[in-house]
């Protein structure tokens, strides 16, 4: 907050945010903004379990790894405990913690992984596989029904280098546990970049994006994370697969069955990933078109026109209303300019402003090839009635692209709360499905009475369909907010696959989207992938309960209520025990 004024946010990068807080103000329909603080670290710490401890385990890892690369303390276990959504964060703030893991190992090389499966195996002991600890799913927290078996988080974050380039080929080999940044100042060394670029980048690792099939913003020209793995070297419980470093895979590809697996069949360690030399020339800009759905329908017609930005992001109206909130100030010369194309929008092109659709288009590449693509982009958004709103709503973005988690944390501090959910879905039923998601959400939150928000953008364009990537949000009422959060995320993804949207397009599975894999998947999907479960991992050690229904429980959420509440998605989110 602005020590002078109340009413001012200041950005960590000391921008003043002055229109923030009467956004939140306006949309939840409340007076003033109240804190809302969590408890203390240490009161949360005082609130853990005690560690169940395998003691054969503990002395297997003896031998190889060394006194700092295994840790039982509270502190660590607390901060590996869950991952980083909505569901995560009110349970530590509210010192909620059922099951954290009973340690929390470092491995620092290949090897350390071998010989921490191992033990795992050899002692029956679960390993979650940790990256950024970013993943807003539930996939790299401990499964509360394991109350016997030890369970062991496996932070990878001290295997983080770069491990060979082939400048010929543009190729790099990695270790997995290397964050965004450090992958990119590697890369940049030798003049490449990989190009992935989501928006956790600043904290998530690369063996976090291959575990949960990431996308990131530039994946128009560089392809989501799928499209970038060359090879993977992956520990399971069976030994160590290594698939070959070629171009294109002989017979069922391997590394699409590691790909999205979300650590249940084994550990990635190594990947080789496809590179390009790092683009000469690089543009943002931004446009605004008078709906989302013309939006839309401009971002499918750079498709078939084959002119495809790198990055293209078409934001809703609710969106493009917070994108306005989240703009720093303006001194008044440019306040002036933002007043006279305010006019000129709504006097001269009849736009209605509360419905307008902010895009944000990314080129990249050498100068010439970027300036043709710019001019044909420039005719599709003329032809469906855009207005160029230039390149600092473009560089508005670049400095800002990365605030999610600290808009979230800013809201949970103040009285309210947000979180994300997103799906793919075809274009013929893209508008279709983001109307009936949000009329259901809405729904909801009429049905008990509370004021809520929810915005959507798309971020990813395919050849047939996209990315919908939808925020959420509303004012903290008390302990029973977190079955609030339950019931409109069961909400929204009902909506999505009544619509023929995927369960996710990028965030993963995990414990949350469990519920609804069978219908997703489909019987004989689901019974192949349970099957190579019980292949690689006989003993369940692997990141259980995750990606999986257990055996019995497939069509838990169209079952019986005791089998429904036994899903992992209800059993975490609700805890009935201590409410």
């Amino acid at each position: 907050m602005d020590p002078n004024n109340p009413e001012w946010v200041i950005h960590p990068k000391g921008d003043s945010l002055r229109k923030i807080i009467p956004f939140m103000k306006e949309t939840f329909q409340i007076e003033s903004i109240a804190q809302s603080p969590s408890l203390p670290k240490n009161k949360v710490m005082s609130k853990l379990p005690r560690p169940t401890i395998c003691a054969g385990f503990m002395e297997s890892l003896k031998a190889t790894l060394k006194p700092n690369q295994v840790s039982t303390d509270n502190e660590n276990r607390l901060c590996h405990t869950f991952g980083k959504n909505y569901r995560d964060l009110w349970r530590v703030r509210n010192g909620l913690i059922e099951r954290p893991p009973d340690a929390v190992v470092f491995p620092s090389c290949h090897q350390d992984v071998e010989v921490i499966m191992q033990a795992a195996v050899q002692h029956n002991v679960c390993l979650i596989p940790f990256g950024g600890g970013t993943n807003v799913v539930g996939a790299v927290e401990p499964d509360p029904s394991e109350t016997k078996r030890m369970i062991v988080t496996m932070d990878m974050r001290r295997m983080g280098r770069l491990l060979a380039v082939d400048q010929e080929s543009k190729t790099a080999v990695f270790e997995a546990g290397v964050l965004g940044p450090a992958l990119e100042e590697q890369l940049e060394k030798h003049g490449l970049t990989l190009g992935h670029d989501p928006d956790s980048f600043m904290h998530s690792t690369l063996g976090g994006w291959i575990a949960t099939r990431s996308s990131g913003a530039n994946s128009n020209k560089y392809g989501d994370l799928e499209d970038m793995v060359l090879a993977l070297k992956v520990v399971t419980p069976k030994g160590t697969v290594c698939t070959p470093t070629v171009p294109r895979a002989v017979g069922p590809d391997v590394n699409e069955v590691f790909l999205g697996s979300e650590g249940v069949l084994g550990v990635i360690t190594e990947a080789t990933m496809k590179t390009h030399a790092r683009p000469p020339c690089r543009i943002t800009e931004g446009w605004l078109f008078p709906t989302f759905a013309t939006a839309c329908a401009a971002s499918q017609d750079m498709v078939t026109s084959e002119c495809l930005p790198t990055v293209l992001r078409c934001y809703d109206d609710h969106e493009t209303q917070l994108s306005f909130a989240m703009k720093s100030a303006e001194g008044p010369l440019k306040q002036l300019l933002s007043d006279s194309i305010k006019h000129y929008l709504t006097q001269c092109k009849h736009f209605d402003l509360t419905k307008v659709s902010l895009v944000i288009l990314g080129f990249e590449g050498f100068a010439g090839a970027v300036a043709m693509q710019r001019a044909q982009v420039k005719k599709v958004c003329k032809r469906h009635n855009g207005f160029s709103v230039g390149k600092s709503a473009g560089a508005n973005w670049q400095r800002k692209k990365y605030d999610q988690p600290l808009v979230r944390d800013f809201l949970l501090d103040n009285g309210c709360w947000a979180d994300v959910l997103e799906t793919a879905v075809n274009y013929s039923s893209a508008i279709a499905l983001w109307r009936d998601v949000k009329a259901s959400m809405q729904r909801y939150w009429t049905e008990k009475d509370l004021k809520g928000w929810v915005g959507c953008h798309t971020s990813h364009q395919y050849q047939y369909g996209c990315c919908m990537y939808f925020t959420f949000g509303g004012v903290q009422q008390g302990p029973h907010d977190i079955n609030t959060f339950l019931g409109l995320k069961q909400a929204a993804t009902e909506a999505i696959l009544r619509n023929g949207g995927s369960l996710s397009h990028h965030h993963g599975v995990g414990y949350e989207h469990v519920p609804w894999m069978q219908r997703y998947q489909g019987k004989g999907g689901l019974q192949m992938l349970q099957g190579l479960k019980k292949v690689l991992d006989p003993k369940g050690v692997c990141n259980p309960g995750k990606l999986l229904p257990p055996e019995g429980e497939e069509d838990g959420e169209q079952g019986d209520p005791k089998r429904q509440e036994s899903m992992m998605f209800y059993r975490m989110g609700t805890l009935k025990s201590k409410l």
